[in-house]
């Protein structure tokens, strides 16, 4: 099992892991655990060490009996190029083949992995997908994994159109509410809500730049909607990047939606809003849930979305956009189709603009009682599809399938070089050396990374033995982007129109201090430049030392 979250963080994917761990070991199973956000020694460590070293309090309460028997890995290795630490494929194999393990499970967003070698074992990956078409870096890394686990049957038919030949299995997340039903009255009293009240709740994260969840549309349309309607609340329960880093009091907050503003703008009366934005046990969220009369959950994409199941497992209807997971897990509700696609310049991909009217519209429907109640429906529904038992035996037939490797051209694309400054010895990739030398490098492309303390003779010694066919880049802007990227190189898209300084030499002379500042101090070389079927730039490099 491998993941950023460990397995008793609260959120989504750790908690998935955990559940499908539990499940194994009682079928016989060796697990391990390697959690890809803590750099530990090669090893395997002691579940209570990994306890302690974590210090975020945003964890759940889990059965300590249980993790006693799954090993903890160490060794992997976090690789940091402009300003993002990424994880080498190579780093799991080096691992899993030193421990003799023979399948991984990854449930995570994959942006931050880099392909420098295939994966050794069968890998399986549990993919979250935000994006219509597939998102293009995002293509190319799971072309690289064995087996597919798709959230939802749109998602499943979106990736079997994309990789025809590869094995795509509809797996969802596995939900279970073991829990009594609650008078809802005296939830509300908690809460200071009276029972005629009708409660819109919006329940999300507001933890990320591009504001995924969408709560300003959201809001928007309960703003319409709740024009001279009095006996309606909108009960907001979300968390912030403050809460969920709870370690550290100065994160800047800069380029996030300021929810008490948003709200200033709108007419909504002060008296009618409830604004909850405390990290709570899960039966809390639960409560809150219950108490409600709709959930509305109009995000711009959804990996999956399991407040929109929980819900209907509560009896509650749900408001969602028409988009992927969100479309196919509404049982008991309504999907409104979205307004437009939009394009996601953080990610590079393409999702959607909530529809503000359908949205409102929806919420009348609901408060007039204009929806046909399916929910005993949707709770059996949710109960055949996405049960422990349902789950835990797909991927069982994935672990014991006949495992037939990729076949991936065996090479090395990319090695990143930086120095540690805390060790004062250099890195290549993940490992750590005193002196650099050339034959140590076999990829196609090198980066020395920015902030490198190096002497020009180390460097001319490292670069003496490079062909002047070979080719040297300084890494440039290019507009507001750096280029290359990781994924421009890793995937051999590399234009040099778009390279400002090119030089075709046998070693690199320093730069003077102006242009250590207009090329940002990175340095990146390819050393199979005939395979670039382009013109080259040739330019004499002038210096002041």
């Amino acid at each position: 099992m491998t993941s950023f979250a460990s397995p008793w963080f609260f959120g989504p994917y750790g908690q998935q892991l955990r559940i499908l761990a539990e499940e194994l070991l009682k079928n016989d199973y060796e697990v391990y655990y390697l959690i890809l956000d803590t750099e530990l020694s090669v090893g395997i460590h002691d579940y209570n060490k990994i306890r302690d070293l974590d210090t975020s309090k945003n964890n759940v309460i889990i059965d300590e009996d249980i993790w006693h028997n799954v090993k903890f890995l160490g060794g992997i290795k976090q690789i940091n190029y402009a300003s993002t630490n990424y994880i080498l494929s190579n780093n799991f194999n080096e691992i899993f083949d030193t421990y003799k393990i023979n399948c991984m499970i990854m449930c995570m967003d994959i942006n931050k992995l880099v392909f420098d070698n295939p994966f050794s074992f069968k890998s399986i990956i549990w993919y979250p997908n935000h994006f219509t078409p597939i998102e293009n870096t995002n293509k190319l890394k799971l072309g690289q994994f064995h087996y597919i686990a798709s959230l939802c049957p749109t998602d499943q038919k979106l990736l079997q159109t994309t990789f025809p030949e590869k094995r795509i299995e509809y797996i969802p997340h596995i939900i279970e509410l073991d829990r009594v039903k609650k008078d809802r009255s005296t939830i509300r009293k908690m809460y200071n809500i009276s029972d005629d009240k009708f409660v819109i709740l919006i329940n999300s994260g507001n933890y990320d730049f591009q504001n995924r969840k969408s709560l300003d549309t959201s809001i928007f349309a309960c703003e319409q909607f709740m024009k001279n309607k009095e006996n309606v609340v909108l009960f907001i329960h979300t968390y912030n990047l403050k809460i969920l880093d709870d370690t550290n009091n100065h994160l800047s907050i800069d380029g996030m939606l300021r929810l008490e503003e948003l709200l200033g703008y709108t007419s909504i009366p002060n008296e009618q809003i409830i604004i909850h934005e405390k990290l709570v046990p899960y039966d809390d969220i639960l409560d809150i849930m219950e108490m409600s009369d709709v959930l509305l959950q109009g995000s711009k994409s959804e990996g999956f979305g399991m407040p929109i199941i929980e819900s209907q497992l509560l009896g509650v209807p749900v408001i969602t956009t028409k988009f992927g997971a969100m479309c196919d897990n509404t049982f008991y509700g309504i999907s409104v189709p979205y307004y437009q696609k939009c394009y996601d310049n953080l990610s590079a991909g393409i999702w959607v603009t909530p529809d503000i009217n359908g949205m409102s519209e929806a919420l009348e429907k609901v408060y007039i009682g204009d929806i046909k109640d399916t929910s005993e429906y949707a709770i059996k529904k949710i109960g055949e599809i996405m049960s422990r038992e349902y789950i835990v035996n797909k991927f069982i037939g994935l672990i014991e399938e006949e495992f037939t490797p990729l076949v991936i051209p065996n090479k090395n694309i990319l090695t990143i070089i930086n120095y540690d400054e805390c060790l004062n010895k250099f890195r290549i990739n993940h490992n750590i050396i005193d002196k650099l030398d050339y034959d140590m490098i076999k990829s196609e492309w090198v980066i020395i990374n920015n902030g490198l303390i190096i002497e020009e003779e180390s460097l001319a010694n490292l670069l003496s033995t490079v062909s002047h066919e070979e080719l040297i880049f300084l890494k440039t802007n290019y507009g507001e982007m750096v280029y290359p990227t990781v994924e421009d190189i890793q995937n051999q898209n590399i234009i040099i129109d778009k390279m400002i300084f090119c030089i075709k030499t046998k070693y690199l002379k320093f730069m003077d201090k102006d242009m250590d500042q207009k090329y940002i101090n990175y340095i990146l070389f390819k050393t199979f430049a005939s395979k670039l079927k382009t013109s080259l730039y040739e330019t004499v490099l002038c210096t002041n030392k």
